[in-house]
């Protein structure tokens, strides 16, 4: 873009959502028993994604102020009317909530903050029911290289409204009417108040390490013990949230007395692990817990890496070029028809926009 005289950056996008049906979420489906139901489960979270912003007007927008940085993206994930392309979409729309501006917006505006969302998937006769949703997992820290220096200039607030905030759930409540899926009806679940989960993060776990997977189970109601299925699944994955593979899996029947809190724990060792890591040593948690009795489920995963060693190299001298001096002679070679490549260093490499475009 920028050889032909257009304002460009690259945007990198953390936790990015990849939106398959353009229900403007992404759908975790699983079963009564705690399991993927693969055929549903074609929305995914990538580590990263990046993307181009262009700096250009919008006439075709207009009435109403659109004009100034647009996405595109060379490596579209979804197909637009049939072809693998993106954008122009509008940041302004986006953060706006306004989905029906070409091109693209949904698609986007789902990339940056679109809700995750667990159902509970009992067969296609039966009706779905949501189980947890996350509003402010997708979406962090959109980023890109500030102008004149190698620092990292944040545009998360040029896409959206600050999480957890009335206006960022304003805005999306706005851009699911207006996508009008059939998921977003069933955007309601009834909360058991008595009993709480709460699944402990792992941090900073070395490779080679063994960690545990704690969940908490808290029951408030003085009076009354409650029943709990928990199945605990741990799997690793690609940066793309896919390629996963479940390394360890075990369920348990907890009963949680009145007023207290009882810890489950699945331990990991390395030999769980060891064959099975990807590149990026990226981990999914998965813990699902159910009272029958009161028809009350609770969803949570965790994304983490484990972390590698740092390591550092210490030179106690400069190191010095070693060699012999030898003489050598050349004779009855035919260079004829041969050209003698030169390396040239002379090229400039610049440090991106000089000036701000906007």
């Amino acid at each position: 873009c920028r050889s032909l005289g257009i304002p460009a950056r690259a945007v990198t996008n953390y936790y990015s959502a990849h939106d398959t049906h353009s229900s403007l979420t992404v759908d975790l489906f699983i079963d009564e028993k705690g399991q993927d139901v693969d055929k549903m489960n074609t929305d995914s979270i990538w580590n990263f994604h990046v993307w181009t912003e262009v700096w250009m007007a919008r006439p075709d927008l207009e009435p109403g102020d659109y004009m100034g940085w647009q996405v595109i993206d060379a490596t579209p994930q979804e197909k637009s009317d049939g072809l693998f392309r993106l954008g122009p979409v509008s940041v302004k729309a986006v953060k706006r909530g306004e989905i029906l501006k070409p091109y693209d917006c949904p698609f986007v505006f789902a990339e940056v903050n679109a809700d995750q969302i667990s159902w509970r998937y009992l067969g296609p006769k039966q009706p779905l029911k949501i189980i947890k949703k996350n509003t402010d997992k997708i979406g962090q820290r959109i980023s890109t290289k500030a102008v004149g220096c190698w620092d990292r200039e944040d545009l998360t607030d040029s896409y959206k409204q600050p999480e957890r905030t009335k206006e960022e759930r304003d805005v999306v409540l706005k851009a699911l009417r207006e996508s009008n899926h059939a998921y977003s009806r069933y955007y309601l679940n009834v909360d058991l108040e008595d009993v709480s989960f709460d699944f402990d993060r792992l941090e900073d776990v070395m490779i080679g390490s063994d960690f545990v997977i704690k969940l908490k189970a808290s029951n408030k109601n003085a009076a009354k013990a409650y029943p709990a299925q928990v199945i605990i699944r741990v799997e690793v994955m690609s940066y793309t949230g896919a390629n996963k593979m479940p390394i360890k899996v075990n369920s348990y029947n907890v009963m949680i007395p009145p007023g207290e809190t009882q810890l489950v724990e699945l331990p990991i060792t390395y030999g769980d692990y060891a064959r099975h890591l990807h590149s990026q040593c990226l981990f999914n948690i998965y813990t699902i817990a159910s009272i029958r009795e009161v028809k009350y489920d609770y969803i949570a995963q965790h994304d983490f890496m484990v972390r590698l060693p740092r390591v550092k190299i210490n030179v106690r001298h400069l190191l010095q070029f070693v060699g012999l001096k030898t003489r050598y002679g050349v004779k009855d070679l035919n260079f004829r028809g041969f050209a003698c490549i030169v390396p040239r260093h002379d090229k400039q490499v610049g440090q991106g926009l000089l000036d701000k475009t906007g």
